[in-house]
């Protein structure tokens, strides 16, 4: 039964990740072209700004997903509410500090970042309108932490499809009347504040008032949520630095707006496949908790050999694909509003969907690893690892913009997947051949065959509209996914699959 509603959780949240990304991906021409590669750069700007400073959250977020988990596998309901008030309160903290660090960054956008005075005007105010916004956003988040860790994920996708669709609708209603950047913030901030505020309504819902949310903050609780959290902290920065937010802001100190713009269109294509992974692990994280709170430790090892094998799997075809057809979707999607760009951004775009491979490994193993509190193994590697891919990022940026900071997202990647893999085998007690026979061998021999199906339709049909690259990204997929069920699933991972598709309990 757990690993059917694992299976739900995970297929919602990949679907309610996939919209937010293609209402991205269809808006960001239309946005570009109306207005300008430059002054989009600078909404990119102030978008990885926030980003930045979300990291204020020290692991504390991810933290209390894992006690919640914890506390309903042992029965503990007054341990729940202790963690719970006490993370409601450092939340509102943490609110309060992030306002007033987007506050500071506003009133030196000019300084921080190569902008003309106009686009700093611009950054200051749309950093100003986000600023207010994190004093609502950041106390009302603890109701997603809360329903995460009971796993009650449909509620949560809900929402965030609501949310996605409200911010569509803004991006509509901006375009249509001939807004600018700044009308745009202010309605999606306003539409992320409705959405935590509901999300809040609903948990106080789901949990008794009086235990609770009443008594005061238990000190104990406060020590032990950052004691576990500080080492999820430490990586949160370190994968901060290694994603794609960091190579924003790179291009926003050292090459100027317009970069940003050009980075965005190439990073977006690798994120079709790509921001699947955060809530992906989200839910998995309760689930894996509970594993280990139950001393299931060969149910671990099992997750991870199965988990890996499903995400190799599904997310193997699509980067395939992405990365044969990326010539054909930049020409399509963005080629006339970045003309001489057109070209780096397809190198770049490549170049990011190759380093999305370590996905595979990354989608399961984080969940387990802070499912069992052993996390901090992984600290060392994760900072020397993000320090290497700042340094290689800023010493190619000036000279090969874009191409550049995706290089070095790339070569940290390499390094990085096959240490992780040593990491997660060795504390999981898996043998490496044994994954590498059932998830890594399979996962390459699918991809394999996806490029080449891909390249000989690239041949055949030429895709030069955007139905003809669906048609061209759809039909090698879809044949992988079904030969990989045939032939590389097994009797009982089908199984699983089609209780998960069924509305019958099992």
């Amino acid at each position: 039964m757990r690993s059917r509603r694992l299976v739900l959780n995970t297929l919602a949240n990949i679907s309610s990740q996939f919209i937010a990304v293609l209402i991205a991906f269809v808006s960001l021409p239309l946005m570009l072209d109306a207005f300008g590669q430059s002054v989009y750069g600078v909404f990119l700007i102030a978008s990885s700004t926030v980003g930045l400073v979300a990291l204020f959250d020290f692991g504390v977020g991810v933290t209390t997903v894992r006690l919640v988990a914890a506390h309903l596998e042992r029965e503990e309901p007054e341990e729940m509410a202790r963690t719970i008030r006490t993370a409601a309160v450092i939340h509102a903290v943490i609110g309060l500090l992030a306002s007033a660090a987007l506050v500071a960054c506003g009133a030196y956008a000019g300084a921080l970042f190569r902008v003309d005075p106009a686009q700093a005007e611009l950054l200051r105010v749309m950093l100003w309108v986000h600023a207010a916004a994190q004093i609502a956003i950041w106390p009302a988040s603890v109701a997603r932490h809360v329903m995460a860790g009971h796993e009650r994920y449909p509620v949560i996708v809900t929402v965030s499809v609501v949310v996605t669709l409200g911010n569509a609708l803004a991006i509509v209603g901006v375009l249509v009347l001939g807004q600018g950047p700044l009308v745009l913030t202010v309605l999606q901030a306003a539409m992320t504040v409705a959405g935590s505020l509901v999300l809040t309504v609903l948990a106080l819902k789901m949990l008794p008032r009086g235990r609770y949310w009443r008594g005061r903050i238990d000190h104990a609780a406060l020590a032990h949520i950052f004691t576990m959290s500080l080492p999820v902290f430490t990586i949160q920065i370190a994968a901060f630095v290694m994603r794609q937010q960091t190579d924003r802001l790179v291009l926003g100190v050292f090459v100027g707006a317009a970069a940003v713009a050009a980075f965005e269109a190439a990073a977006k294509i690798g994120a079709l496949v790509s921001q699947m992974n955060e809530l992906t692990t989200s839910a998995m994280l309760p689930y894996m908790t509970r594993k280990d709170a139950a001393g299931d430790q060969g149910g671990l090892q099992s997750a991870f050999l199965a988990g890996t094998r499903f995400t190799g799997i599904l997310l193997m075809p699509l980067l395939a694909a992405l990365a044969v057809l990326a010539p054909n979707i930049v020409s399509v999607w963005v080629g006339a509003q970045l003309g001489a760009d057109a070209q780096a951004v397809t190198v770049a775009a490549r170049i990011l969907i190759l380093s999305q491979v370590a996905l595979v490994v990354y989608s399961v193993a984080d969940p387990i690893l802070i499912g069992k509190g052993r996390y901090q193994r992984w600290a060392p590697y994760a900072v020397a690892l993000a320090a290497l891919n700042l340094a290689i990022s800023v010493a190619l940026v000036g000279r090969f913009g874009v191409v550049g900071v995706a290089l070095g997202t790339l070569i940290a990647a390499a390094v990085e997947a096959p240490l992780y893999l040593r990491v997660v085998t060795q504390e999981l007690d898996v043998r490496l051949g044994a994954w590498v026979r059932s998830t890594l061998a399979p996962s390459l021999g699918i991809g394999s065959g996806v490029v080449v199906l891909t390249l000989l339709l690239q041949r055949l049909i030429a895709p030069g509209s955007v139905w003809g690259i669906i048609g061209a990204i759809s039909l090698p997929v879809l044949v992988a996914y079904v030969v990989a069920t045939r032939y590389v699933l097994t009797s009982a991972e089908r199984a699983t699959l089609r209780a998960a598709f069924s509305l019958r309990e099992n």
